[in-house]
């Protein structure tokens, strides 16, 4: 009967422990956002690797951008210039050929969240783009 309730207790323990720090410890970030507040984006932008194919564009070679943003509905806006949405250009079926140098990517929302970033793109080289705005 002793070795009995001390396993009860040991198991009442365990499994009191084991609730606590499931509800004090979560690994899944938590965002609240209104619909007209201001959001703060984190655009990833990846390490840039050579381009598994060269993309030729009128004689000129060109960059790649693998748009990986969220909402997919996400339109993209290059230098001033809408080119579509993020769903387009996420690797499958295409990607985002640039012309080398400096260009202004901006992303809106369908509830109007912007985000922009000035990215370098190089001729001949691939750079992922992660962006979560939801």
């Amino acid at each position: 009967m002793r070795f009995r309730n001390r396993f009860l207790a040991f198991l009442a323990v365990g499994a009191i422990a084991g609730l606590l720090s499931a509800s004090l410890v979560d690994a899944r970030p938590r965002a609240r956002f209104h619909r007209h507040g201001r959001t703060t984006a984190v655009i990833v932008l990846g390490k840039p690797r050579p381009a598994s194919r060269a993309v030729v564009v009128n004689g000129a070679r060109h960059g790649i951008l693998d748009l990986n943003v969220k909402p997919k509905a996400t339109s993209v806006w290059i230098d001033g210039t809408f080119r579509g949405t993020c769903d387009a250009f996420d690797g499958f079926p295409n990607k985002l050929a640039l012309a080398p140098g400096m260009h202004t990517i901006k992303f809106v929302t369908p509830d109007g969240i912007e985000a922009s970033r000035d990215v370098r793109v190089r001729a001949g080289v691939e750079v992922n783009v992660g962006l979560d705005l939801r």
